[in-house]
C-alpha cells in the first residue's frame, strides 16, 4: 500500500487486522479505523496501478469496507452515546423515571441487549446487565403508572351522613317565646361583640344556662348566653353568642353566631352570616356567600357552598363548592368545584388557623405563642426535607459508586 502510511497508525493497525483475518470473517473494528477505511476507499484511485500482490489487498480492503455498517459510528457518536447512558443511569438511580427521555430509554435498552449477545460477558458486564434489566422493569412499571392516573377518575360517592358528630345539650334548657323574651329593651350602640369589630344599633339580651327560644331573633337583637348554650326554633336574623353549643333550627341571614367552646347546627345559612365554632365543628344543609364560615375542627355542609371565606381544619359538602375561598389545614371532600370569572375558588392549606381570621385580634401572649408554634412547626418541616434529601443523596452517591465499578468509567 502507500508508502506514506505511518507503521504505527490507526490506518495500518487496520490494514494489519485485515491482513490477518482468515477468509469470510470480519475483523472487529474500532469506530476511528472504520472511518479511516471509508475514507482512504473513497480517495485511493481504483485505477491505480498496483503490483500484483498489492491489487489483491487493496481488493480486501474494498471487499472488507463494502460489508461495513453503511452508517458506521464515529468517535464523537460513541462519546455521545456513553454520555446519554451516563445520564440515563443517573435518572434511575434517582428514581426519576418520568424525566427519561425517549433517547435514555432506547439506548438503555440498545446496551441491554448488546450486553446480552455477548457469548461470555465478563463480571462487570454480568453486574451491569442486571442493573439495566432492573431499571427497565421499573421505567415499564412507571409508564404503566402513568397511563392508569391518566383514565378518567371516577365521580366520588360521598356518604349521605356529614363527617361531623355535634354536642347539643339542649334537653334541660328552659323554653321561652321570641316575642315574650325581646319584648323591650333599649337600643345601644356597641362597636365589638365577644371581641370582635362590629358596628350596631342593638338591644342586648342576657341569659344564664341553656335556652330555648320558639320564633325568630330579630335583627336588632344580640343574645349573650353565659354558661351553656343555646337553641332557635326559627329564623335568625340577629347576633347571639354561646359558651356552649348552638342549634338554629332554621336559616340565619346577615347576623353573627359564635361558640366559644360547643358546635353550631343550622339549615341553611345565608348571605351576610358569620358563623364561628371558636373551639368546635360546624354543620349545616347548605351556605349561600356567607361572609365566614369558621370551626376549630370540621366544617360538613349536605347540599352546595357558595361563596364567602371557610377556615376549618376539613371541609366535606355532599354537594359543589361555588366561588369559595378555603383555608384548611387537612383536607376537602365536594363532588364539584366550580368557578366564576370574578370570584374563583381557591384552596390554601396552611399550618394553623387563629382568632384572627374571623376577626378577634390575639393579644400578644397569645401571638408570641402562635408564632413559636409556627416556627417549631416550619422548622420541624425543614429538619423533614433536609432528611429526606440526605437519604436520596447518600442512595444516588451509592449508585454512582456501583455504576463506577460495573462500567470502570468515572463520572463526569
Amino acid at each position: 500500500m502507500s508508502s506514506l502510511i505511518p507503521p504505527n497508525s490507526v490506518l495500518a493497525a487496520a490494514f494489519r487486522k485485515i491482513n490477518r483475518c482468515s477468509e469470510g470473517q470480519n475483523p472487529d473494528f474500532s469506530s476511528a479505523e472504520v472511518a479511516l477505511l471509508q475514507e482512504y476507499v473513497s480517495m485511493e484511485p481504483q485505477e491505480r496501478e498496483r503490483s500484483q500482490k498489492h491489487q489483491r489487498f487493496y481488493e480486501m480492503i474494498v471487499d472488507t469496507v463494502a460489508k461495513l455498517p453503511s452508517s458506521a459510528p464515529n468517535r464523537e457518536h460513541d462519546r455521545r452515546a456513553n454520555h446519554i447512558l451516563r445520564k440515563a443511569m443517573q435518572k434511575c438511580s434517582l428514581a426519576e423515571f418520568d424525566h427519561l427521555i425517549e433517547a435514555e430509554i432506547q439506548i438503555l435498552k440498545n446496551t441491554k441487549d448488546t450486553l446480552s449477545a455477548k457469548a461470555s460477558p465478563s463480571a462487570n458486564n454480568t453486574r451491569l446487565l442486571g442493573f439495566l434489566e432492573e431499571e427497565l422493569n421499573k421505567i415499564e412499571s412507571s409508564a404503566q403508572q402513568a397511563l392508569k392516573q391518566q383514565e378518567p377518575v371516577p365521580e366520588a360517592t360521598l356518604e349521605p351522613s356529614p363527617a361531623v358528630e355535634l354536642s347539643l345539650p339542649f334537653q334541660d334548657g328552659e323554653t321561652h317565646q321570641a316575642s315574650e323574651f325581646f319584648a323591650g329593651g333599649k337600643r345601644e350602640k356597641i362597636d365589638e361583640i365577644a371581641g370582635i369589630a362590629i358596628d350596631i344599633f342593638v338591644r342586648i339580651f342576657e341569659y344564664t344556662g341553656n335556652l330555648i327560644i320558639e320564633g325568630e331573633v330579630p335583627e336588632d337583637v344580640v343574645v349573650i348566653v353565659k354558661g351553656g348554650g343555646a337553641l332557635i326554633k326559627g329564623f335568625m336574623f340577629g347576633h347571639i353568642i354561646v359558651d356552649d353549643s348552638l342549634q338554629i333550627d332554621g336559616n340565619t341571614h346577615g347576623g353573627l353566631m359564635l361558640s366559644e367552646t360547643g358546635d353550631i347546627k343550622v339549615e341553611r345559612i345565608l348571605a351576610g352570616s358569620r358563623i364561628i365554632a371558636v373551639k368546635g365543628s360546624i354543620q349545616a344543609q347548605a351556605a349561600e356567600n356567607p361572609t365566614v364560615l369558621y370551626a376549630a375542627k370540621n366544617i360538613a355542609i349536605s347540599q352546595n357552598l357558595t361563596g364567602g371565606k371557610v377556615y376549618a381544619q376539613s371541609t366535606q359538602v355532599e354537594g359543589d363548592i361555588i366561588s369559595t375561598s378555603l383555608h384548611l389545614l387537612k383536607s376537602v371532600l365536594a363532588k364539584h368545584c366550580e368557578s366564576t370569572p370574578q370570584t374563583p375558588c381557591c384552596f390554601h392549606f396552611r399550618y394553623l388557623n387563629n382568632s384572627q381570621n374571623f376577626g378577634r385580634e390575639m393579644n400578644e401572649k397569645s401571638m408570641a405563642t402562635f408564632r413559636q408554634l409556627i416556627r417549631l412547626s416550619f422548622q420541624a418541616q425543614l429538619h423533614e426535607t433536609q432528611e429526606k434529601a440526605l437519604q436520596k443523596n447518600l442512595i444516588h452517591l451509592h449508585k454512582i459508586a456501583l455504576y463506577t465499578t460495573m462500567s470502570n468509567h468515572t463520572e463526569e
